[in-house]
């Protein structure tokens, strides 16, 4: 089982910081500032997923226990989201996609559609503040684009490439010379995106050394 949020580091029910999610199509709740970014970030990829999220059907904060329990809620940390509530009613299955679940369990959630009594509009954060925080540093990595490529020189542009067919080594011939880029695929791919030719003339892959 594991520890409640007190005792992995998020303090007191209801003595949290919060932050607001506001989001453009007029979802808006309260969460726990330390996953407010994890958050926002998670409900833009379940919109690009399919699932649309309904505004006033989403939640986050609420200082309150269980229902028929004297136990706190990890809403009372900010630590959970419920997402399009009428749809995901307690006891059944609801209609948030696989995918998206697959998803946020994939960043650290945990779904309440699993549980022995089902609330599939839940979703709670089961790590540490040092969790939260990796995560969010590894999802905003993998989502950030990579720096653009430098626009390709005139020289670049003249050049021809050949490849070995024996070992895929890419060579670029222009100005007189002869240089090899190694054999990664990836080397023809940029290669081509910075416009400059990928074949002979004649469309076809050549060995440089019958030539």
């Amino acid at each position: 089982m594991v520890p409640s949020p007190d005792r992995r580091g998020w303090g007191a029910p209801g003595e949290v910081g919060l932050s607001i999610v506001n989001r453009p199509d007029g979802v808006r709740f309260a969460i726990n500032a330390a996953i407010a970014d994890l958050v926002a970030t998670l409900l833009d990829l379940t919109e690009l997923a399919g699932y649309d999220l309904i505004p006033g059907q989403c939640w986050g904060y609420a200082k309150r226990k269980i229902a028929g329990t004297n136990v706190w809620s990890t809403h009372a940390w900010g630590l959970a989201v419920d997402l399009n509530a009428p749809s995901n009613g307690r006891g059944g299955q609801g209609d948030i996609p696989d995918h998206v679940v697959d998803m946020w369990e994939n960043n650290g959630f945990e779904w309440g559609g699993m549980w022995l009594h089902t609330d599939p509009m839940h979703f709670e954060f089961m790590g540490t503040p040092a969790d939260a925080r990796a995560i969010t540093a590894r999802l905003r990595d993998f989502l950030t684009p990579a720096p653009a490529q430098p626009a390709p020189t005139t020289e670049e542009n003249d050049m021809r490439m050949i490849i070995d067919t024996r070992d895929q080594t890419v060579w670029l011939f222009g100005c007189g010379n002869a240089k090899s880029l190694g054999g990664a695929p990836e080397q023809y791919r940029r290669l081509l995106a910075l416009g400059i030719p990928v074949t002979e003339d004649d469309g076809l892959l050549v060995d440089f050394l019958r030539h």
